[in-house]
């Protein structure tokens, strides 16, 4: 991770949740931006096909880690 960095964790799909060592966020000044990505489903709808229409573009811009 880079420092001034971004995890974004954006649900589980099964099992454990993962923990996260806050020392190295610190030693790092890295931040960890969570989402509930279904939750926010529930509550707008169209939520997916707007994220999909506005990242389309973006295509080949990001390369996440899984």
């Amino acid at each position: 991770m880079a420092p001034e960095g971004r995890v974004i964790v954006i649900g589980f799909a099964a099992g454990n949740i993962p923990s996260v060592k806050v020392n190295r966020l610190l030693l790092r000044n890295v931040a960890v931006i969570g989402a509930a990505y279904g939750t926010f489903l529930d509550l707008d709808h169209a939520l997916m096909s707007r994220h999909h229409s506005q990242s389309h573009g973006t295509r080949g811009l990001c390369t996440p880690r899984t």
